[in-house]
């Protein structure tokens, strides 16, 4: 079991075909080992302190998840600090659940429910007592009643950052039906000079610009690509961009090998994946294996440091860079950390000021070392 733990991650392939059903029976075995009482597996396990954790381990199950989530929104850089938060939200966790134990379960387990409703007939017995709660409950069901016409059903999210990323995400479909066509008979893709006139004040020159607007390229992201999909796609017209919500690295490995089938993997890959989780050495190894030597590779590394890997897959980017020669980081992580203005309150997708920054910076990039 322990070894599983420490070996296993959780984008292993051999996680989803057997890894979870061996450690389940690896845990009936321990169980039954420890139950059983025969050999010192039940001495062994036999303490103060595993006595506590088994006594409270409901409470320490209920209450994990919502101190993980209402503490990592308050204090925010998880990645820099991630042993000091583990032992606070540990520290969170063991006190709460010791309380929840000692003035929930403990009174309420002892308690002699078939008093239940007797005891509610004499408090509900009480004339005002009832037309209070009453008048409560009818207040609450009456605004609960009149609000529920004002919502819309079909508008689950409506957030600012999710209009954003559903209006680019059609654009991409509709532009990249084009885009293909025009990629595989050559014709050549244009961007008007109102297009130019703009990107030109948020950053490039003019020079830039005219080498951006010619350049035949790929870029495969994650949502924060996609929240700057319309800027990018503006600086690079010729490039096709397959941005998708919540891309795990791995998960975009057949993707990539399909643009390449199809002839739509140009000389310039820039790759915005790392967001929601982290990169196998693998994932990379087969990543630059369909781009070959013959292209150059981009990679963006991630700033979400909401999130535990952000520091491990920067760490694992800048490793691979000292491997392939073709293959070139940009530092948005370090950029964005100046100007955190430019992002949503998430901290990761930039925002309606940030996405172009985001565009010029990876284009930038991209010029130095892009294969005309």
């Amino acid at each position: 079991m322990v070894w599983l733990i420490f070996t296993v991650g959780a984008q292993s392939k051999f996680l989803y075909r057997g890894g979870m059903v061996l450690f389940s029976l690896f845990t009936v075995l321990i169980m039954w080992a420890i139950l059983s009482n025969i050999g010192k597996w039940n001495w062994l396990m036999t303490n103060p302190i595993f006595d506590w954790i088994g006594s409270r381990s409901y409470e320490i199950y209920v209450y994990q998840l919502p101190v993980f989530i209402f503490f990592e929104d308050k204090f925010k850089n998880v990645a820099d600090h991630q042993l000091l938060y583990a032992v606070v939200e540990i520290l969170l966790i063991v006190g709460i659940s010791e309380l929840s134990y000692r003035f929930v379960e403990v009174p309420f387990g002892k308690y002699d429910y078939k008093q239940l409703f007797s005891e509610l007939y004499r408090f509900m017995s009480h004339t005002r007592i009832r037309e209070i709660i009453l008048g409560v409950l009818a207040i609450i069901g009456g605004v609960g009643i009149l609000q529920s016409t004002t919502v819309n059903p079909k508008q689950a999210n409506h957030t600012e950052l999710a209009n954003r990323i559903q209006k680019n995400a059609k654009t991409e479909k509709e532009n990249n039906k084009n885009l293909a066509k025009d990629i595989k008979s050559g014709k050549k893709v244009k961007s008007s000079n109102k297009d130019q006139s703009q990107l030109e004040k948020n950053g490039l020159t003019a020079a830039q610009v005219k080498e951006a607007q010619n350049l035949s390229g790929t870029a495969v992201g994650d949502s924060v690509m996609l929240a700057g999909h319309d800027d990018l796609q503006k600086i690079f017209p010729r490039f096709y961009i397959d941005a998708q919500v919540s891309r795990q690295p791995a998960a975009a490995v057949p993707d990539i090998k399909s643009l390449a089938n199809q002839g739509l993997l140009g000389k310039n890959v820039v790759i915005g994946l790392g967001t929601n989780g982290n990169i196998s050495p693998e994932t990379m190894k087969q990543i630059m294996d369909i781009a070959g030597p013959k292209r150059n590779v981009f990679w963006i590394n991630v700033h979400i440091p909401t999130e535990t890997w952000q520091n491990s897959v920067n760490a694992m980017l800048k490793d691979s860079q000292k491997k392939y020669k073709n293959l070139y980081i940009i530092d948005w992580n370090d950029y964005i950390n100046q100007h955190p203005s430019w992002l949503y309150s998430d901290q990761a997708h930039p925002n309606n000021q940030g996405a172009p920054k985001y565009a010029t910076f990876v284009a930038q990039n991209v010029l130095k070392h892009a294969i005309k």
